[in-house]
């Protein structure tokens, strides 16, 4: 058994969503400070989105 919060697919995200989603979250963590709760959180959306791309489409270009 997995248990899980979320699943991400090819058929439910795209190359194109995951990079613009990664471009999103690194300029709101430019305007955070650091060991802040909210800085916090995007650092975990933004490493969730960069494994994402590593993930689902490794040696894509």
């Amino acid at each position: 058994n997995i248990l899980c919060d979320e699943v991400f697919t090819k058929d439910n995200i795209t190359k194109e969503e995951a990079l613009k989603t990664i471009t999103e979250l690194e300029s709101k963590l430019k305007e955070e400070k650091p060991n802040t709760k909210e800085y916090d959180e995007i650092y975990k959306d933004l490493t969730k989105y960069k494994d994402i791309l590593d993930v689902l489409f490794e040696g894509e270009k």
